[in-house]
């Protein structure tokens, strides 16, 4: 088979049918072209996720091979985000994160994200149209992390922008353009955040940073660096995945009117439907690994420091896995897509983002009647991690209400 090449149009616009090939004919493939295994089956993704034997590695983070230079900026940065680090490093600074995002503060931010989402419904309501990514997904996921970081509000606009150039932070091939950009970005941010980080020490509120800051009394604690990173991975992954998510959730719903009345008539599919839309459009289509000794995985030994591309998007739709994978099907049970990852690095914000879709999808279809697609071919990103849309335009059936 041609090497796998994320470059190639074909892979932009249908994914899935360009990856099929590869995981029914060659799951565990060497391509040239990035220098590194593509792993298409879910349980060679799932393996690879949860083996003690994949990882990091210490180049992990370089977004340009110059062993024993120095990193740049951004890839300090990178360096300090703890998705992006092994154990023990890992296991520390996951675990001090954890103490901050709990599962009440979670819980407890459901009113805000419902406030949020009618105050941005509520700018659109008599215009009978809308533009998701812009109007919405975007902006709700910005002001839902930065409220928990504690970013005030007349700077969430900004670091929103931020967050959504920071994509380059995570891609495998970036430019050199894109490499100068995230470096004048990180210089920026942090900038900002120990501007931030100095108010927070004086005037402690209740919010993820200062709960973060107030671990620096006990005996271990974030590095100033090492919360510059998780400040950063935190903006960027609560933003970036989540409002793609949301976009690739209503498109697809969209696509599927039978599904999106059956969800209309018993909200209770809730939860089951963000679940399978997770599976079937999720907006993280690779994460990446490397070999930390010899793995042998099928006629193939994957050596020692070569990297490996977990093609979730093509694992979430293996046959082996799900009955009818390229069937959208809200009922779906025993559903564990690996959207989120799995073993030690699976999502931290997963709760998060999923009660984010939840309200957004219920609120919309609530609020919005009639919705309606105003566009024949959505307008993808090119991107070989993120799938994202560019725009999803829609129009909607404006309630008049007479006195």
């Amino acid at each position: 088979m041609k090497a796998f090449n994320p470059r190639n149009p074909a892979f932009h616009l249908d994914p899935y049918a360009y990856l099929q090939p590869y995981r029914d004919q060659d799951p565990i493939h060497w391509s040239d072209t990035i220098n590194m295994w593509l792993l298409t089956r879910y349980d060679d993704v799932k393996m690879m996720f949860q083996d003690k034997r994949f990882g990091r590695g210490p180049e992990f983070h370089r977004l340009v091979t110059r062993p024993g230079e120095p990193l740049l900026p951004v890839e300090r940065m990178r360096h300090n985000f703890f998705l992006f680090r092994d154990p023990p490093d890992h296991t520390r600074l996951r675990g001090l994160v954890s103490r901050a995002f709990t599962p009440r503060l979670v819980e407890n931010l459901s009113e805000r994200i419902q406030a949020i989402t009618d105050h941005l419904l509520d700018r659109v309501q008599e215009r009978g149209e809308i533009e998701i990514i812009s109007m919405l997904a975007y902006p709700l996921a910005v002001a839902v992390i930065a409220d928990m970081l504690g970013i005030p509000l007349k700077d969430q606009e900004l670091l929103g922008q931020y967050a959504a150039d920071a994509a380059s932070f995570v891609e495998v091939k970036p430019t050199e353009e894109d490499i100068t950009r995230a470096n004048q970005l990180v210089a920026t941010m942090t900038d900002y955040f120990l501007e931030l980080f100095a108010e927070k020490r004086k005037n402690p509120q209740n919010d993820l940073i200062s709960q973060l800051i107030a671990l620096e009394a006990e005996g271990d604690h974030l590095s100033e660096e090492e919360l510059l990173g998780t400040c950063g991975l935190l903006l960027f992954a609560g933003h970036e995945t989540t409002a793609n998510m949301i976009g690739n959730g209503i498109l697809t719903l969209l696509q599927h009117p039978t599904q999106m009345k059956q969800l209309n008539d018993d909200p209770s599919l809730l939860t089951s439907t963000v679940t399978e839309l997770l599976r079937y459009s999720t907006s993280v289509q690779a994460l990446f690994r490397i070999a930390l000794e010899d793995v042998q995985m099928g006629d193939h030994t994957i050596l020692a420091g070569q990297k490996t591309m977990g093609a979730v998007i093509a694992a979430n739709r293996d046959p082996r896995r799900f009955a009818d994978p390229d069937q959208l099907d809200i009922h779906r049970q025993s559903n564990q897509p690996l959207s989120f990852g799995h073993g030690i690095h699976y999502c931290l914000g997963a709760p998060l983002a999923m009660l984010e879709m939840q309200i957004a999808i219920a609120t919309m279809m609530r609020r919005l009647p009639n919705l309606t697609l105003q566009t024949e071919q959505p307008d993808w990103r090119p991107s070989l991690t993120i799938r994202g849309l560019q725009r999803l335009p829609l129009s909607f059936e404006v309630q008049r209400v007479y006195a």
